[in-house]
């Protein structure tokens, strides 16, 4: 799991970037000998909004990893789990959201599925802040004009 990003903020403090906590559903059927029943198949398809085939072919494959789907809501992941289906587990994420949507997108930039910066203001506090050693780090920064540091 990486670190949880920052805030992006106007001159103002209203957010233009923030990370979101979500998780991954993962499946490692490796250590299956019987498939899933088709009820739980059904179940979670459903909630995910997945084909069920693609959960039955993962588990037919018994794949040691296999992300079922990504960016789920907590509240959903939470639901998934409770299903006890087998070798199905969860790991914690963030996913990046821009409340202001497109108005301020060449500026902020965006992020890419690993949390990176990939352009704009997203890009420059990794090339800024991180370093293997920093996990987790902070880094504020301020336009000139500002009182109100981005984090």
């Amino acid at each position: 799991m990486h670190a949880t990003r920052g805030r992006i903020l106007d001159r103002d403090g209203r957010p233009l970037a923030v990370s979101t906590p979500v998780r991954s559903l993962c499946i490692d059927a490796s250590g299956i000998d019987e498939p899933i029943s088709r009820q739980q198949t059904d179940t979670l398809a459903h909630l995910l909004d997945v084909d069920p085939a693609d959960i039955a072919r993962i588990y037919a494959a018994k794949r040691g990893f296999a992300y079922l789907k990504r960016d789920v809501p907590v509240d959903v992941a939470e639901r998934a789990m409770r299903l006890d289906v087998p070798s199905l587990f969860a790991q914690d994420d963030f996913r990046r959201f821009y409340p202001e949507g497109e108005i301020a997108a060449q500026i902020t930039g965006l992020t890419g599925v690993d949390g990176s910066g990939q352009k704009g203001l997203e890009l420059s506090p990794t090339a800024d802040c991180a370093a293997p050693t920093d996990i987790g780090a902070c880094c504020a920064m301020r336009a000139a004009r500002s009182s109100t540091p981005s984090t």
